[in-house]
């Protein structure tokens, strides 16, 4: 898995690394020329670690660049520095199931329908084994249907920059950060971490 905190700062890949995941990349039909090194590091730790995040992330640039859509949520620009100007697209992998699960059936739309669905199903004359099955399809199958259909999954971001032309530059991947601090540690991770031509398209506020 990511690291416990926010930043994801793995070390330098091996060029035997970094060979196999150009591949994967060149194989998902993706130009290398616009992922910075700092997300290969990244990529070659999750191969290495036997990650899904290495498939999850290549997954989420691949529909950025006109793929096909992965069902998480939108791409969205970051509004607050020091991040502001820059984008961020959730990356999904099985090990966020859980995460959106509790999400969708803490909803308060999400708790209502269960709470009818098993009163009905408890309610049934199905058999024990019947009912145990139905409840646990609607406590998954159907929230994990309903959140996907609705391309609402998530999971963390992958970071990247637009330029001038609309082109999109990929930065890094991190989890969500919940301070101020944690963004900042992001942004100077990605400054210190991409290449200069990488450094060189960042939004104004990332360079305060």
């Amino acid at each position: 898995m990511l690291p416990d905190d926010t930043l994801w700062n793995p070390p330098r890949a091996t060029a035997q690394d970094i060979a196999c995941v150009r591949e994967l990349a060149a194989y998902e039909s993706l130009d290398a020329a616009n992922i910075s090194n700092l997300i290969f590091d990244q990529l070659c730790h999750a191969y290495r670690q036997q990650l899904g995040d290495l498939h999850g992330i290549l997954e989420a640039i691949r529909e950025l660049e006109g793929g096909e859509p992965t069902l998480v949520k939108d791409a969205a620009p970051f509004l607050s520095p020091p991040l502001k100007g820059l984008w961020h697209m959730h990356y999904f992998t099985a090990r966020f199931l859980a995460q959106n699960l509790m999400t969708e059936l803490t909803s308060k739309k999400g708790a209502a329908a269960l709470d009818s669905r098993i009163r009905e199903v408890l309610q049934s004359d199905l058999s024990p084994e019947k009912k145990a099955r139905m409840m646990s399809h609607y406590a998954v199958n159907v929230p994990y249907d309903e959140r996907s259909g609705r391309s609402a999954l998530t999971g963390e971001w992958v970071i990247y920059a637009k330029d001038e032309s609309g082109a999109n530059y990929y930065l890094a991947a991190a989890r969500h950060p919940e301070t101020r601090a944690q963004d900042q540690e992001i942004c100077d991770l990605i400054l210190t971490r991409c290449e200069p031509r990488f450094v060189a398209i960042l939004p104004p506020a990332c360079h305060l």
